[in-house]
């Protein structure tokens, strides 16, 4: 029989292996700099952005 801390080792190694899975699933599902998305951006970009949602909700109106 397998000792209970040998179980206990493999379902934790499991489970932090599926977070990291998981975290990394994530990571690559994250889009680029978007509408909205400031993440990666310098402050001109932002600024430009900005100024184009601005124009484009005025144009709505």
């Amino acid at each position: 029989m397998v000792n209970q801390y040998v179980w206990v080792g493999i379902a934790v190694d499991v489970f932090v292996a599926g977070i990291g899975i998981g975290f990394a699933a994530l990571q690559g599902m994250t889009p680029g700099p978007g509408p909205m998305n400031f993440g990666n951006m310098s402050p001109e970009q932002m600024q430009q952005s900005m100024t184009r949602a601005y124009s484009k909700e005025l144009q709505r109106l």
